[in-house]
C-alpha cells in the first residue's frame, strides 16, 4: 500500500509533457519526484528498463532503488557550455543597457501570461511610444544576432526557475517582443482604463459613507440620482484623454463607480428615514429671504421647506487681509468682518429625501455661501 500511495503522489505531482518521449537506458543519470528530501527532487541511475517501467537505483545499499514509469523521470539536463553562458550574458547586457529594460518587460509580461505575472505599470501616452520601440529593438536582436535563445532553466548556479520571476527568461523575453503588436490593444486600453478612473468620486463617496452625518456634495449627488447625466459629462470630457492612448474608454469604465455609488445609495437609504431637520431658533426674514435666492440661483427647483438661523444678532470676526511683503516684512490691514449663518431644509428635484444644508451671510455685501451638499434626512 505505502508504494502504491507513493507511485500516485508521484504521478500527481510530477510534469508529463515530454519526458514521456525520452529514452532511457542503463547507466543514464536521472531526476524523479520524491518526498524523500525537502526539494521534492531526487536524483539517480538507471539500473534497468522494462517496457514503461523505469528502475532507478539512488543509494549504495540493495533495497535503494525506486520503480517508475516513464513519465515520471527526467533526464539531468547537461550543464550549459561556456559559450552558451557567454551567450545568454551578452544578450542581457544589452538589452539591460536600454532604459527601463526591466520595468518595460514587466509591464508587457502579463500579456503574455497573465496567470503568472500580475498587472504592473500604467505608462503615460508620452511613455507609451518609447515602450513600444524598446520591444521593437528586443525583438530585432531575438531576430538577429541572438536567434535562437533560450531560457537558463534550472541549473546549479542559478537554481530552479521562480514563478512570475523573468530573470534568465531569455527565451521568453524574445516571446513577449514578437507578440508586442498583438498585446498592444490591450496594454493601451488598461493603461487609459486605469490612469483616467474617477478614483476622485470614488474617494468622495467613501468619504461620505464614513461621514457622521453622511454629508453628500452636490457633484456626488449628481453621480448618485443622475447617474447618466453625470456618465455623459465624464465621458465627453475624457474622450480627448483616450484619444491621446489610441484607445477607447472600455464598457466597464465606471464599474468600480457603479458600485460604490449603490453602497453610498444603501447608507443614505438606512439613515435618511431616521434623521429630522433640527431648525436654529433665531429669524431673520431679510437675511433668509437672501439666502432662499441665493438656492434657487444655485439649484434650479429647489424648495425651501424650513430655514432657521444659529445667532440671534451679527457675530463679529476679526481678520487681516495681506496687502503688502518685502523682505524680512509682511504687511497686513486688520478687518472686521459681521456674519450669521444657519440651516435650511430644502427639497431638490430627482433626489429621494429632503437635506439639510448649511449656509452663511456676510454682512458687507450681503455676501452669501452654501455648503455646496447636504445631510439627506425626513421630509417634514
Amino acid at each position: 500500500m505505502r508504494f502504491i500511495f507513493f507511485m500516485l503522489l508521484l504521478a500527481a505531482s510530477w510534469p508529463t509533457a515530454a519526458s514521456g518521449q525520452e529514452t532511457f537506458r542503463v547507466g543514464d543519470e536521472v531526476e524523479f519526484s520524491c518526498t524523500r528530501v525537502s526539494g521534492g527532487v531526487c536524483g539517480g541511475r538507471v539500473e534497468a528498463v522494462n517496457g514503461n517501467s523505469v528502475r532507478v537505483k539512488w543509494g549504495n545499499m540493495r533495497d535503494q532503488f525506486t520503480i517508475v514509469s516513464r513519465d515520471q523521470i527526467r533526464m539531468v539536463p547537461k550543464p550549459p557550455s561556456q559559450e552558451q553562458w557567454l551567450l545568454w550574458n551578452a544578450f542581457e547586457r544589452e538589452v539591460k543597457q536600454k532604459s527601463n529594460a526591466e520595468s518595460y518587460l514587466k509591464i508587457f509580461a502579463h500579456y503574455y501570461d497573465a496567470e503568472e505575472f500580475p498587472l504592473v505599470g500604467r505608462p503615460g501616452p508620452e511613455h507609451l511610444q518609447e515602450l513600444m520601440k524598446f520591444m521593437a529593438e528586443v525583438d530585432e536582436l531575438c531576430k538577429g544576432k541572438y536567434r535562437g535563445i533560450t531560457n537558463i532553466g534550472h541549473t546549479v548556479r542559478t537554481g530552479p526557475p521562480r514563478k512570475g520571476d523573468l530573470i534568465n527568461r531569455y527565451g521568453d523575453w524574445c516571446k513577449i517582443a514578437d507578440q508586442r503588436l498583438a498585446f498592444e490593444p490591450r496594454l493601451r486600453a488598461n493603461a487609459a482604463n486605469d490612469r483616467l478612473n474617477p478614483t476622485s468620486d470614488i474617494s468622495d463617496m467613501n468619504t461620505a459613507i464614513g461621514h457622521s452625518r453622511n454629508l453628500v456634495f452636490d457633484k456626488t449627488q449628481i453621480l448618485l440620482y443622475e447617474p447618466e447625466k453625470w456618465k455623459a459629462k465624464i465621458a465627453a470630457d475624457l474622450k480627448p484623454k483616450f484619444a491621446e492612448y489610441g484607445t477607447s474608454m472600455s464598457p466597464d469604465f465606471f464599474s468600480d463607480v457603479d458600485k460604490k455609488a449603490a453602497e453610498l445609495r444603501a447608507v443614505i437609504d438606512r439613515t435618511a428615514p431616521t434623521r429630522t431637520f433640527e431648525r436654529p431658533g433665531n429669524r431673520d426674514a431679510a437675511v433668509e429671504g437672501i439666502v432662499k435666492r441665493k438656492f434657487a440661483a444655485e439649484i434650479p427647483g429647489v424648495q425651501i421647506v424650513d430655514i432657521g438661523g444659529s445667532y440671534p444678532k451679527w457675530e463679529r470676526r476679526d481678520g487681516a487681509d495681506l496687502t503688502g511683503m518685502g523682505t524680512g516684512y509682511k504687511l497686513y490691514r486688520l478687518t472686521v468682518n459681521y456674519y450669521k449663518r444657519g440651516e435650511a431644509l430644502v427639497k431638490i428635484p430627482n433626489r429621494p429625501y429632503c437635506q439639510s444644508r448649511s449656509w452663511v451671510v456676510r454682512q458687507r455685501g450681503m455676501a452669501v455661501s452654501l455648503d455646496g451638499g447636504g445631510e439627506f434626512v425626513k421630509c417634514q
